[in-house]
């Protein structure tokens, strides 16, 4: 299967489109992780305007959540890090971020 991608779209929740991106394609643990994950960057980002995108392929799950306002927490990152396989948490200027995380799909 080759790389696919999902944008979120206006006016839909992120639980409907981790529905829409991963449908059967990813295990029932694995897609209440990135439930969890997400549960824990909205409300942190939620004041502020962001966008999700999730690309899959049949090795790794990849999240990437662009946000503007203030930079996510230092210890929020560290709970996101210790359950994800890579983080990388950018900021291309002071009220602009972008947080990837990638996830190896089992």
């Amino acid at each position: 299967m080759g790389e696919k991608e999902y944008v979120l779209q206006q006016n839909e929740s992120y639980m409907d489109f981790l529905q829409r991106a991963l449908g059967e394609q990813a295990s029932g643990n694995q897609v209440k992780m990135i439930d969890v994950l997400l549960e824990i960057i909205i409300p942190e980002i939620s004041a502020a305007s962001y966008s999700l995108t999730l690309c899959h392929q049949a090795g790794e799950i990849n999240i990437a959540v662009s946000h503007s306002g203030k930079p996510i927490k230092s210890d929020i990152l560290g709970i996101l890090k210790d359950q994800t396989d890579r983080l990388h948490y950018r900021h291309q200027s002071k009220d602009q971020h972008t947080l990837k995380i990638s996830m190896n799909n089992q």
